[in-house]
């Protein structure tokens, strides 16, 4: 399988940086996640992006423009068994370990691949810088296709070697049935780029569906329910009744995930 790999990873960067601009204005879903989880390695609250940054988990950043502090790290649970713990039992079997699959997996990926690099970028801890950038790169990795599905979640990836990348996702701009609606099936197809939500088991379709229209269909989505965790993803950007924003929408948040994660690996 090829996927989007390093050597061609800044293009991948520059492009995601443009279209943060571009994506803000485009209804891909509005909010931006904080840098750093909350707590665990479970699913981040939206936030607006801090200038100073403080939290009440397993990370507390202090200000950095004034003093040059560094971080200060509680370091439960990172070095427990979600953390560290997770990578030393090889509990994930795809080697990017985290606690719940919901809404936005795929930023939550990002976001845990980036505490174990952080331990590099701020010199904490006491792991080997190989062994903090190979726990991060198993988080890239997955978003580059080391997962259940062989998915690059990232749309329209070809040109970068990606052999299937995201074919097409929630965005009002990009909406289906119009040009840009899918890679495969449309004139134009969506932009490279964009970083989708990912698996996400608590998807659902209204829950008036299928009486209240008769854009429901007679079935919930396939392969989107009665599937494990991580195999809980279709690419579909169909709006109201099927809601494919909780599983392809991509705000700003999911794209700086990705990047301050990705951005450690390429030189």
């Amino acid at each position: 399988m090829t996927r989007c790999s390093y050597s061609r990873a800044l293009p991948c960067a520059a492009l995601l940086t443009l279209l943060l601009t571009i994506n803000s204005c485009g209804g891909g879903g509005g909010g931006a996640s904080p840098p750093l989880p909350s707590g665990g390695f479970n699913p981040p609250p939206p936030a607006p992006p801090p200038t100073l940054v403080t939290g009440n988990g397993p990370f507390i950043v202090v200000d950095q423009f004034a003093g040059r502090q560094k971080i200060a790290v509680l370091r439960d649970p990172w070095d427990g068994a979600d953390g560290w713990g997770a990578i030393a039992s090889r509990r994930a079997p795809y080697g990017a370990f985290i606690t719940d699959y919901t809404w936005g997996s795929n930023a939550v990926k990002a976001l845990a691949g980036a505490l174990f690099v952080d331990e590099v970028t701020y010199a904490l801890g006491a792991h080997s810088t190989a062994d903090a950038l190979d726990a991060g790169a198993a988080y890239l990795h997955y978003l580059h296709g080391v997962n259940p599905l062989g998915k690059v979640y990232l749309s329209n990836m070809a040109a970068f070697g990606a052999e299937n990348s995201v074919d097409q996702f929630y965005h009002s701009r990009f909406a289906d049935g119009s040009r840009w609606d899918s890679v495969s099936a449309s004139m134009s197809g969506p932009p490279m780029g964009f970083v989708v939500g990912g698996p996400n088991p608590s998807y659902s379709w209204d829950d008036r569906c299928p009486r209240i229209s008769n854009a429901c269909g007679a079935t919930v989505p396939s392969p989107l329910t009665g599937q494990p965790a991580q195999k809980s993803y279709l690419d579909f950007n169909t709006s109201w009744p099927l809601n494919s924003w909780s599983v392809t929408g991509n705000p700003d948040g999911y794209h700086t995930s990705y990047i301050r994660l990705l951005a450690r690996y390429v030189r």
